[in-house]
């Protein structure tokens, strides 16, 4: 059986808790830039690609339209976004077995904060998560 822990400072946990909410924040600001770990690519979450069925080269009468020259045609088109459509929230998956020693959650999640609120059912969560 597989649940979900989410690991924070006390004082968030409790909120959420008696509250019912889950926190998500927006992926650009979702890694610290002062960490060393993980990507740190700036485009990452604030970029949208689209797929494109048309696209022509030229102008007028010397215009080419590439998905008809082409064959299996396949395009994006990359736009920069000023506020990503991407919002994150950490969730530690632990496995849990019956008569087993459950998975210790690792010194990196140990280190969010001192209290953790669990999702024992993955997938009603993935269900009524908008």
């Amino acid at each position: 059986m597989t649940i979900f822990v989410k690991v924070q400072e006390e004082q968030y946990v409790n909120d959420m808790y008696e509250n019912e909410y889950l926190y998500f924040s927006p992926l650009y600001g979702f890694r610290d830039k002062k960490d060393d770990s993980g990507r740190k690519d700036p485009k990452e979450g604030n970029l949208k690609n689209t797929q494109i069925g048309y696209l022509a080269v030229g102008k007028g009468e010397d215009k080419i339209v590439l998905s008809e020259v082409l064959t299996n045609f396949s395009a994006q088109y990359t736009e920069k976004l000023a506020e990503p459509e991407i919002n994150c929230c950490s969730l530690y998956a632990l496995n849990i077995e019956v008569n087993k020693t459950p998975e210790s959650l690792n010194e990196q999640m140990l280190s969010l904060g001192v209290k953790a609120l669990i999702i024992y059912d993955p997938l009603k969560f993935y269900e009524i998560i908008d």
